[in-house]
């Protein structure tokens, strides 16, 4: 084992771990914050709009990666991705008005898009340092939501006794945190190496099996209930602090599960991917009835499925991409991604309007054919 790659690979893991204490604390009640500032729940619903731009950026940030094949170019998108990032969050203490917020919002989004394929494909690399990519990503999964757990505990602590201009306010110490950690990984991890290989923008190098997996992972994410819209509901019944605490629960059992399920796709491959529209399908039946156990289950389920989406969805990218290739792959996943989750997270927001059955019903039909998809790609 390379004791250098070891380390990046280590520091890359809490790199993610202090920038989710920032983002995930402040995501755990992002829709409760703009109710109170006065936003309807259509206006909520466009926290899945800036997730769609931000994965929009993804493909851009991975284009751009591919057209340059520079090691700088693939640190420094990676880099100036988290210095916004983290710096948009703490600057919603500052804003009164649900609209300034939402720019915000947009904003990170946009940042954690222009660096997140980039900083992925240096992932890939070095995760191969303890064994196996999906063992690599579930690790660097658990970091990641080592912080996603503490952040909104520290976001929910500071909301009960400081209100909310300081709980966004502290999430600046974990932020500057991050930055100067993943600075560090660049001084020590300069060149990746896969770009030292021809690289091409072109997209007809992917198989017909990346296409499969694509429009599956597509009618997932259209299904899986955005959390902004998920903290909307609960907030009629439970306070801003306790929704928080909700998400952490759901970041725990997203911590719990990423090793396993990494170490059983290495097993079993792209099979293990059938748990997350399974769970995505179960989590809607569980807001009809606003109890304390329904709540605590919703929260598992949907950290059940962010695992799977953080971990092993992104491990089969790589594993079904050429090395030379992976930064348009990503880029293509993550436009994939992000489109299909905005639209679904619009229409899951529009229907909610309605009815919860009838949103229901559109959940379970779009995980079902996710999972005939799957169920064809692993053919």
């Amino acid at each position: 084992m390379d004791k250098k790659v070891f380390i990046v690979f280590i520091m890359l893991g809490f790199v993610s771990l202090f920038a989710d204490i920032v983002y995930e604390g402040a995501r755990s009640a992002l829709g409760n914050y703009l109710y109170i500032l006065g936003a309807s729940a259509i206006i909520v619903s466009l926290i899945g709009v800036a997730e769609f731009l931000g994965y929009v950026m993804r493909f851009v940030s991975g284009f751009l990666a591919s057209l340059y094949k520079s090691s700088k170019i693939l640190w420094t998108t990676t880099i100036a991705g988290y210095v916004i990032q983290l710096v948009a969050v703490p600057l919603l203490a500052l804003v009164n008005r649900w609209d300034l917020a939402l720019i915000l919002i947009f904003l990170e989004r946009l940042a954690k898009g222009l660096r997140t394929p980039t900083r992925d494909v240096i992932i890939a690399e070095v995760a191969t340092s303890v064994g196996g990519r999906g063992k690599g990503f579930g690790i660097h999964e658990l970091l990641d939501q080592v912080g996603a757990i503490a952040g909104p505990i520290i976001f929910a602590v500071t909301l009960m006794t400081r209100g909310w201009g300081y709980a966004f306010l502290i999430l600046s110490v974990p932020g500057a945190i991050a930055v100067a950690l993943v600075i560090v990984s660049y001084v020590l991890y300069p060149e990746v190496k896969s770009f030292r290989e021809e690289s091409s923008l072109t997209i007809k190098g992917f198989s017909k099996t990346f296409y499969l997996y694509l429009t599956s992972i597509a009618f997932l994410s259209i299904g899986f209930v955005h959390w902004g819209i998920i903290s909307y509901h609960l907030g009629m019944y439970i306070s801003g602090e306790l929704i928080a605490l909700a998400y952490s629960i759901a970041m725990l059992s997203d911590a719990i599960i990423a090793i396993p399920i990494g170490i059983v796709y290495d097993r079993i491959g792209i099979r293990s991917l059938m748990l997350a529209p399974i769970m995505a399908a179960i989590m809607p039946l569980m807001l009809f009835t606003n109890t304390v156990l329904s709540t605590i289950i919703v929260a598992c389920l949907w950290g059940v499925v962010t695992a799977v989406y953080e971990t092993i969805i992104r491990a089969a990218v790589a594993d079904l991409a050429p090395s030379r290739m992976r930064p348009m792959a990503y880029g293509l996943f993550s436009l994939t991604y992000g489109v299909s989750w905005a639209i679904g997270s619009i229409i899951i927001g529009y229907l909610y309007t309605i009815d919860l059955y009838t949103m229901t019903i559109f959940i379970i039909f779009s995980e079902a054919l996710s999972m005939l998809l799957l169920y064809t790609t692993t053919r």
